[in-house]
């Protein structure tokens, strides 16, 4: 088994916020359980934040474990959510996060951080799971117990059945409609 967590974000020195650092740092101690864990990080990071990510990657001895995948092509970024067995942005700045929203059509497992618009995206914890994106040690739990149990079809269907009640276009503009009318 080669579990897969898959990150998609921004990437650079401005948006370390997204989380992927933080993914980074409790790597190692999730690897020790799943030696053939793999991160797929995806964005296209400046060269600074390239050459920053790829000096972490080496003195944490993640090479083996984290691929730096660069910009998706729409074309492909639903095979990409497809192949992961966890999606993980535990942002604290995310405006609405409509990566979690695609996560969750895919029939993703989504962990996220509960301080943005994440949570709203998720349907607040409907369709992920919330952790606080500062706590290491809520995401390496979180994390764990999505490898720990069984991920079977039946749930990403719902996933994505419930993916679709939240987020279709009726819902869309009744929200909106709602925000307008209380300001």
């Amino acid at each position: 088994m080669h579990p897969i967590l898959l990150s998609i974000c921004r990437l650079g020195p401005n948006d370390r916020d997204k989380g992927y650092l933080l993914v980074i740092r409790i790597l190692k101690r999730l690897t020790e359980r799943f030696p053939n864990l793999y991160y797929l990080l995806g964005g296209l990071p400046d060269a600074e934040e390239e050459n920053f990510l790829q000096d972490l990657i080496r003195q944490e001895n993640l090479q083996h474990h984290i691929k730096l995948i660069g910009f998706i092509p729409e074309a492909v970024l639903t095979d990409h959510y497809l192949l992961c067995d966890i999606f993980v942005l535990p942002s604290k700045k995310e405006g609405f996060g409509l990566v979690f929203t695609e996560a969750a059509a895919a029939g993703c497992r989504i962990i996220c951080g509960n301080k943005d618009g994440s949570k709203e995206a998720i349907a607040n914890g409907i369709l992920g799971t919330l952790i606080d994106p500062e706590d290491p040690e809520a995401l390496y739990q979180a994390i764990l117990a999505h490898l720990e149990e069984s991920a079977t079809l039946e749930m990403a269907y719902a996933r994505q059945n419930l993916s679709l009640i939240y987020s279709n276009f009726p819902q869309y503009k009744h929200h909106l409609k709602n925000l307008l009318d209380h300001d």
